[in-house]
């Protein structure tokens, strides 16, 4: 039986995307804070070992967690994470925000993603019907490891991962 290897391969990528727990109600495409964590973990092990860099952005939300606008807002926010970043760029739960770990990105391209990342969630949070426009301020921090401060949050999100692994 001949299979067409281009479907099969887009099945597979799928099922890797989604797979895993989800904090709080299922949001595709986030992976769980201790999945995460563990990618973070990788990710700086293979750039210690490449001499590389990566860039992680940490998004937050200003409404109150755990509210039906909060996980609406991170429906919408997930959804313009996965159109505009790459299947290499892990997104996920990092604490009660949202991160993006993006491998092989020089940090002064981070701004142009973040900036695209961020008309994207207030286009789509828009109500269709709505008279006035609806403004939800994101706010965010760029990290560039092995410098600015992503050595303090990787060792902060380490020692989490490791209390809960023990």
């Amino acid at each position: 039986m001949k299979r067409n290897n281009g479907t099969f391969v887009s099945r597979i990528w799928e099922r890797i995307r989604g797979n895993g727990a989800r904090q709080g109600a299922f949001i595709e495409g986030l992976l769980s804070e201790r999945s995460f964590e563990e990618q973070l973990l990788k990710e700086r092990a293979r750039s210690d070992r490449g001499g590389g860099t990566f860039c992680m952005v940490v998004i937050d939300i200003p409404l109150p967690r755990g509210s039906t606008a909060h996980q609406q807002a991170a429906w919408v926010l997930a959804s313009a994470l996965h159109d505009r970043t790459r299947i290499i760029d892990t997104k996920g739960w990092f604490g009660d925000r949202v991160a993006v770990i993006l491998p092989n990105t020089a940090p002064g391209h981070v701004g142009k993603i973040w900036n695209d990342i961020r008309q994207l969630f207030q286009k789509r949070v828009q109500p269709r019907d709505a008279d006035s426009p609806l403004k939800i301020n994101l706010t965010h921090e760029i990290y560039v490891y092995p410098s600015d401060g992503a050595g303090k949050a990787l060792h902060e999100a380490t020692g989490r991962f490791r209390s809960a692994a023990e």
